[in-house]
Formats: structure tokens, C-alpha cells, sequence
């Protein structure tokens, strides 16, 4: 008996469970590129496939819905655009061969990202929107991130223009 009570039971909570999943929440921070193949880093042949490409352009997106969170109110959706991205480093070619897949980090390559946003109330009214250029000439003494994350720098400097954009802003009305 306790065992066929215990069925039931199990069984009733698996289909329910099963329609009860929750709906897709709609992402926050939407983003977009303006013709990547054209950016500084990406048309430089570096980024050959375009697996690679959208390896590094997803790993962005996801960088900044989870940054941009932090500053956003509810009900506020943030849209991002990309029109250049520099990555932090670059190639020098002059190493020799042996140097081609190495990113060299000096002060004279600081990353650099240029990019449009809108950021929308609940209502769907635009409360800011402008067009930006980042740039961070002392990347390489200002990091917080993990030194295993190749794009660290890059990352950083996105985390800080969210902050430096979005945190002081008034708290809203109601």
C-alpha cells in the first residue's frame, strides 16, 4: 500500500513538473554587430573561421547580459550595437613564425570598442542612448578578472563602461 501510494505520488509530481515548466523570460541586454568581418581585430585574418567569430561574439553578449543586469532597473531592456571592436594586444609579425598566434600586451595596444546603446524604460521610452568609444590606456594595471581569461582586458573595459554609464543614475520615480 505504501509503496503504490508512493507511485502515485511520484508519478502525479513528474507530470506535473512537466507542464508547469516556466516561460522564456526575455533577455534584458540585447546585442548586435555592424558588419564584424569589417572590425579592427576581426578583418586582420586572425579570427580566420567563422565559428571563431562567433565564438568571440557570443562570448561578448553573454559577458554583457550578465554585467548589465547589475546596473539595470526592472522592466528596463538595454540594446547594445558594435560598430569596431580592437582587441587588447596585438600581433607582431616581426617575432617570426613562431610568434604568429601570440597576442603581444604592451601599453601602446590598449583595447578599443566603439558602440551605440539604447537603453529603453518598462514603458518602451527611451530614457539614454548615444554612441560611445572606449578605450582603456592603462589596461594592463587595472584588472580584476581571472589571468586564465583571454579576453579579460577586453572584458574589463566593458564592465567598467557599464558601470561608469549606468550606476548613478536616479533611482525611478514610483
Amino acid at each position: 500500500m505504501k509503496n503504490s501510494l508512493l507511485l502515485i505520488v511520484f508519478a502525479s509530481l513528474a507530470l506535473l513538473s512537466r507542464g508547469s515548466a516556466p516561460a522564456p523570460v526575455p533577455e534584458s541586454v540585447s546585442v548586435s554587430y555592424d558588419q564584424p568581418e569589417k572590425f579592427t581585430d576581426f578583418k586582420s585574418g586572425r579570427l580566420s573561421s567563422e565559428s571563431e567569430l562567433k565564438g568571440l561574439m557570443d562570448l561578448f553578449t553573454a559577458h554583457l547580459q550578465q554585467q548589465a543586469k547589475r546596473w539595470l532597473k526592472d522592466g528596463e531592456k538595454l540594446e547594445i550595437k558594435f560598430t569596431d571592436i580592437d582587441l587588447a594586444g596585438a600581433y607582431e609579425p616581426w617575432h617570426g613564425p613562431q610568434f604568429d598566434d601570440i597576442r603581444i600586451m604592451k601599453d601602446i595596444y590598449p583595447p578599443r570598442m566603439q558602440l551605440a546603446f539604447r537603453l529603453l524604460g518598462a514603458d518602451g521610452k527611451v530614457i539614454s542612448e548615444g554612441k560611445r568609444e572606449l578605450s582603456d590606456l592603462a589596461y594592463q594595471s587595472n584588472l580584476l578578472m581571472p589571468a586564465s581569461d583571454a579576453y579579460r582586458y577586453d572584458k574589463n573595459l566593458l564592465t567598467e563602461w557599464l558601470r561608469r554609464e549606468f550606476a548613478r543614475r536616479p533611482a525611478s520615480a514610483g
